[in-house]
């Protein structure tokens, strides 16, 4: 049919959330017992009992299917004309199902016989896998830190405990997210990190070693300045729970800062409360709102033991309750991790004393601490500036979860990375990650900026260069000059 354009005027209209439901086939086998299967589902419209069992049904269908393509690794994504379909089995049995309306453009033709129509554009190509896969398994990572596993909740507090779990975490976090907003931080997800000279370094460590030793209830220490992790003893064994989005963006949301701000409130209302309200100034957990006899519980958080991963049967992996202590100084702030098995932890982590002997011994170091990070800071983003006008990198350490970055710093600082800049690198890095052989990539985008991969003993680096008429000589020039300015002996052969 021949189609002209009734006007020049196109409507963009972004990516949407159809709907996202938790289901579990093993609980309800029969086609009177199907409605049980689902155990939380979420849209922006009300949607019948009926509909979202046949949309769970074929979640299940589309799975089934695929297996016999391959039995190995199930179904991940599908595509279709006007949505994409995710599936996340983050335990046996247990699936995470996503299905997200895919942007598109409208525009107002006349047909041959005089009537205008709409015709619509899907952009399939502007919602990458990769990304919505790591949110669905970043979401079940947040929910099991604090919730702990889906089976564990059935196992203590029935399926109705665990219904009611899954409502109050993914009932709002499953609209917080930017479909429109392409990141590759959120798709590598790592741990914003700032690297210390030698006398932080060395003021910190000292700090951590002495504190372990004096208090040996606790099993793990963690370090954040600006948001940004200055130290971990224990990289490996934690690094997965202990990521940018899970126990990390719990700091750098203003979640803490508003609990702070309510337990303060709290206890300045009360006569006796002058002890309490201090201690609540400093810790962002843990201190009790009313008396040592009558506090809140406390913070607690559920850590799996080394090469846990989504999806790799974590059911039958030890998921051990820590409670979650935080102490802050200005823009410092420290971190504890006591296994809640520990004797005695149970009546002492709700005991006014502990915290007043912890901050007693943290007030004495932190003050210097904390100048010597200041200035340490201050030096750096002065060494960085020029070459952050120019450029925008993101480096990561897969072993680690380390990451560095200047891709998302804040507007009128130096290049601004766009869509088109934001998809370009998405696209790279699901290359790299496809072909696991590359160490470099090269690549040039239509609106003439460059962008670079390079990949060296599980260390990644990706670059940003916008110089519209740069030779493939002088690219990677300034990514030796990058290089060498802060990854000198990582990428430098």
């Amino acid at each position: 049919m021949d189609f002209r354009a009734a006007n020049t005027s196109i409507v963009s209209v972004s990516p949407k959330l159809a709907y996202f439901c938790v289901y579990n086939p093993s609980l309800g086998t029969t086609e009177e017992t199907q409605d049980k299967q689902v155990l939380f589902y979420a849209a922006h419209d009300e949607v019948p009992i009926d509909v979202q069992v046949r949309q769970t049904g074929l979640a299940q269908a589309l799975v089934n299917f695929t297996k016999v393509f391959s039995l190995s690794k199930p179904c991940e994504n599908v595509h279709t004309q006007k949505n994409r379909l995710a599936f996340l089995e983050p335990e046996p049995g247990y699936w995470i199902h996503i299905s997200v309306h895919l942007g598109y453009l409208q525009k107002m033709v006349k047909t041959k016989d005089g009537k205008i129509k709409p015709i619509f554009e899907y952009l399939d190509e502007n919602l990458h896998d990769s990304e919505i896969r790591k949110m669905l398994e970043l979401g079940y990572e947040l929910f099991r830190l604090f919730n702990g596993t889906f089976s564990s909740i059935v196992k203590n507090s029935g399926i109705s405990g665990l219904k009611s779990k899954l409502s109050e975490f993914y009932g709002t976090w499953v609209f917080e997210w930017d479909w429109e907003k392409t990141e590759l931080t959120k798709i590598i997800d790592g741990m914003y990190y700032l690297p210390l000279p030698g006398s932080p370094h060395t003021c910190v460590t000292s700090l951590v070693t002495a504190l372990e030793k004096d208090y040996d209830m606790i099993s793990n220490t963690f370090v954040l300045w600006n948001n940004k992790l200055l130290y971990i003893p224990t990289f490996r064994g934690l690094t997965r729970n202990l990521s940018g989005s899970n126990l990390f963006s719990y700091f750098t949301t203003g979640f803490s800062q508003n609990t702070n701000t309510e337990n303060t409130t709290k206890d300045a209302a009360s006569s006796d409360s002058t002890t309490v309200s201090a201690l609540a100034a400093n810790f962002l957990t843990g201190v009790p709102v009313d008396s040592e006899e009558n506090g809140t519980s406390p913070l607690t958080v559920h850590l799996h033991k080394v090469g846990s991963q989504v999806g790799k049967n974590v059911a039958k992996e030890e998921n051990v309750e820590h409670y979650l202590v935080a102490y802050k100084h200005d823009s410092l702030i420290v971190g504890f991790l006591i296994p809640s098995s520990k004797p005695s932890m149970s009546t002492n982590i709700r005991s006014l004393g502990f915290y007043q002997a912890l901050d007693d011994y943290l007030s004495t170091h932190i003050e210097g601490i904390s100048n010597l990070l200041k200035e340490g800071n201050d030096h750096s983003r002065k060494t960085g500036a020029d070459v952050d006008k120019e450029y925008r990198y993101l480096f990561c350490n897969k072993l680690t979860l380390a990451v560095r970055s200047s891709i998302y710093s804040p507007a009128g600082k130096g290049l601004a990375i766009n869509t088109e800049m934001a998809h370009v690198l998405c696209n790279l890095h699901e290359d790299m990650e496809k072909y696991q052989n590359l160490t470099e990539i090269y690549t040039r985008s239509s609106n003439n900026f460059w962008v670079v991969g390079k990949r060296h003993d599980g260390r990644e680096l990706y670059v940003i260069v916008e110089k519209k008429d740069a030779k493939l000589a002088e690219v990677e020039e300034d990514v030796r000059r990058l290089t060498a300015l802060y990854f000198s002996g990582i990428f430098m052969d």
